[in-house]
């Protein structure tokens, strides 16, 4: 089961692979509903209503996920940990949540996927974002033969199309790794993940919505990651399965336990382990800098933001909150 990239986040890509389209993987988890035609034509329709009538706050004591109160000089941001896919049981969201999130007149999350440009295209980059292999390579060239055959016998399991796998480069197969291997998340959904629903409650209440992280970051994020960090994750996605863990961790706020889920690498050794380990300060370590900074932005712009980003991010003494104490900000726990 794909377990890290609930809490880590995902890239938005489009690829054409034998006559198929890929959109990995944030449409499933966007605000927006996105149409793309068969002349790459599109449409976005605001969504304005939370799915199966969900119940997101009680006025009582319910899921208090990590959740802190920053101040600086006289700004103050509300942040959450999130999980991008949860089961439907962990709503409603603790009273303290309700009234962070009703303090704030703006919703921030990692990539909002509003544009349809920004969707389309690639922005600015000159990195390629296709997530296949160029004409005459082939997936077996970028990973080692463990990892090469692990994937392609999870394939071959849940009936994904060998050929197309083949033609995929290592970021895209880590991006689908739960369509390759054919697992259905368990009770996980990512239509009702936590910051999916925040951008909707915020469309209702007519919230603003802000992006942490720019669209170029995003959209290059998976495709300048080292492959030989993306294979160990693979590798560690396909042999280790402790969502249960991880979701105790995040919906009793226990951070260590969450630290040691998010960050261990599993049945790794070796140069692999070492691997995965940089794969994690690419994906988490560094961009919690840059996160960090824009939440100062928030924090100097006078509006009060509730800052929503994978709770990953807040571990350990290199996540958000230490880096915001560093700032000279007050960072303060919210526990019932």
């Amino acid at each position: 089961m794909a377990v890290r990239k609930i809490l880590i986040g995902t890239v938005l890509a489009t690829a054409m692979i034998g006559g198929a389209l890929f959109l990995s993987l944030t449409v499933s988890r966007s605000a927006d509903e996105i149409d793309v035609g068969t002349e790459n034509d599109v449409t976005i329709g605001v969504v304005s209503e939370l799915p199966d009538g969900l119940t997101l706050f009680t006025d009582n004591s319910g899921t208090l996920p990590p959740m802190w109160k920053v101040t600086h000089g006289a700004g103050t941001m509300y942040m959450l940990g999130s999980m991008h896919a949860v089961p439907v049981d962990c709503y409603p969201l603790d009273s303290r949540v309700k009234a962070a999130y009703e303090s704030s007149s703006a919703v921030a999350v990692e990539h909002k996927n509003l544009d349809a440009a920004d969707f389309l295209s690639s922005s600015n980059t000159t990195v390629d974002t296709s997530g296949v292999c160029a004409d005459g390579d082939e997936l077996k060239n970028h990973l080692s033969e463990r990892q090469y055959q692990l994937v392609r016998s999870a394939a071959e399991s849940s009936g994904f199309d060998l050929e197309i796998l083949d033609k995929m480069l290592p970021w895209s197969v880590y991006n689908n790794i739960s369509q390759i291997s054919g697992s259905d998340g368990g009770s996980a959904r990512t239509d009702i993940g936590i910051d999916r629903v925040f951008q909707i409650q915020a469309n209702i209440d007519h919230k603003r919505k802000y992006s942490i992280e720019s669209d170029l970051s995003r959209i290059e994020l998976f495709p300048k990651m080292p492959e030989d960090s993306l294979g160990a994750m693979i590798e560690n996605e396909l042999t280790t399965d402790n969502y249960n863990d991880l979701y105790k961790a995040w919906s009793t706020g226990d951070l260590d336990m969450l630290f040691q889920a998010e960050f261990g690498t599993g049945d790794l050794t070796g140069e692999d382990a070492a691997a995965y380990e940089r794969g994690v300060t690419y994906l988490l370590t560094d961009r919690n800098i840059a996160m960090a900074d824009k939440a100062m932005e928030y924090l100097d712009s006078g509006e009060t933001v509730f800052f929503i980003a994978g709770a990953g991010h807040f571990c350990g003494d290199k996540g958000i909150p230490e880096l915001l104490k560093s700032k000279g900000c007050t960072v303060e726990r919210i526990t019932k």
